[in-house]
């Protein structure tokens, strides 16, 4: 259980250092593709709630500390995420291609409504996404499209990265 959340934190450091500092820096891409969220879904997905909403807390926790956002911001809205992936433990199969694809389009869709709605609490603070945007398009494509092969390469690692059925809350 603890090599678990430990390889789980060690590969949502490793996505978050690269998204703030080497995709950040590739300046022809109208949006960077969000590879912890990717992760964060897989690990709700194979190992439950608790594993969700703590593994999408320090995506967000680390995210926070590299990028500019007030701190707590990616925290939030990932922690929710992770829940909710965590709620479909053990009952989606991420083996194909549509599945993964649709699981990280809609976490995508999420995220962005979830920081709509952060924006209107607190609007000084948060800068709103603009849902109609090609930016937004681009994001939610990348991410969709990047599934399926982030998912491929994260079962490498699911005998240190996924719990047994018996430890999953």
């Amino acid at each position: 259980m603890v090599r678990s959340f430990l390889t789980s934190i060690v590969i949502l450091l490793c996505t978050s250092v690269f998204e703030s500092a080497v995709l950040s820096n590739i300046t022809f891409l109208p949006a960077i593709p969000d590879l912890s969220l990717i992760c964060v879904v897989f690990i709700a997905i194979h190992n439950g709630k608790v594993y969700g909403e703590t593994s999408g807390f320090f995506s967000g926790l680390f995210l926070d500390f590299l990028g500019a956002c007030p701190l707590g911001f990616n925290c939030l809205y990932r922690t929710i995420i992770g829940y909710v992936g965590g709620k479909f433990c053990k009952i989606l199969n991420t083996e194909g291609f549509a599945v993964p694809f649709l699981i990280v389009m809609i976490s995508t869709g999420m995220k962005v409504l979830l920081i709509q709605i952060i924006s209107l609490l607190f609007p000084a603070v948060t800068v709103a996404y603009r849902i109609i945007s090609f930016t937004f398009l681009f994001e939610l494509l990348a991410n969709s499209f990047l599934a399926p092969f982030v998912f491929r390469l994260l079962r490498v690692f699911k005998n240190s990265l996924v719990l047994r059925p018996e430890n999953v809350h």
